[in-house]
């Protein structure tokens, strides 16, 4: 199997439109794991509108996320069966063509352990309010943080592909506190072979109030 989508599921919003936006893939060789962590809203209802074999839905006895994210990032990666791995989130969206481009990006750079597009940066309704700059086709980690800490782009986990191998070697998901910055220590460690970005938009990031990263910068 190419790839694993993981999402790990509390809050229910935009669940529904994220789920939609992984299952209209035109690249069809992937998996999508759920994996509710005793959210206090009804989440089955949502996942049970989707009839589709690719989902494997899981439901955790007790809240991991409350004391640790990247605990409950880490639970979902363990039930991951797929050559690359994709942390998606409850609130953003994906591309129609967001898989097929980091096929043809594994295929363009095999010895990269990570890969990712440009954003769109959307609001709670959808609308784009903002879009990432472009770094270049493949780069250093180095030269990715410059950009960065720039703030030339943003910072999101959900829009990388993992070699699903590798990031398991290096231990899986870095825990930090509230998970703040461990998208980028996971990105420092996987980039040892470069980072590959497609200079397509094809992942909104969504700034809807009930993210880290919304919280992060207020």
């Amino acid at each position: 199997m190419f790839c694993s989508f993981v999402l790990p599921a509390y809050k229910s919003d935009f669940l529904r439109s994220s789920i939609s936006s992984i299952l209209s893939q035109i690249e069809t060789d992937f998996e999508l794991i759920i994996v509710n962590d005793a959210s206090p809203y009804d989440l089955d209802s949502i996942v049970n509108t989707f009839s589709d074999s690719r989902i494997r839905y899981f439901k955790n006895e007790i809240n991991l996320g409350g004391k640790s994210l990247v605990t409950q990032w880490n639970k979902c990666l363990s039930y991951a069966s797929g050559d690359y791995v994709v942390l998606a989130s409850d609130d953003d969206v994906y591309s129609p063509d967001y898989l097929s481009e980091m096929r043809k990006f594994v295929q363009l750079y095999p010895n990269v352990n990570i890969y990712s597009t440009r954003k769109l940066i959307i609001d709670e309704n959808g609308k784009v309010v903002d879009i990432d700059g472009y770094l270049g086709e493949c780069m250093s980690c180095v030269d990715y943080m410059t950009q960065l800490f720039s703030h030339r782009v943003y910072s999101s986990i959900s829009n990388f592909m993992f070699s699903r191998c590798r990031l398991i070697e290096q231990g899986g998901f870095v825990d930090f506190p509230v998970a703040w910055y461990s998208d980028d220590a996971i990105v420092i460690k996987m980039s040892h072979n470069g980072i590959a970005v497609s200079p397509k938009c094809l992942f909104s990031f969504r700034f809807s109030g009930q993210n880290l990263s919304t919280i992060r910068n207020v």
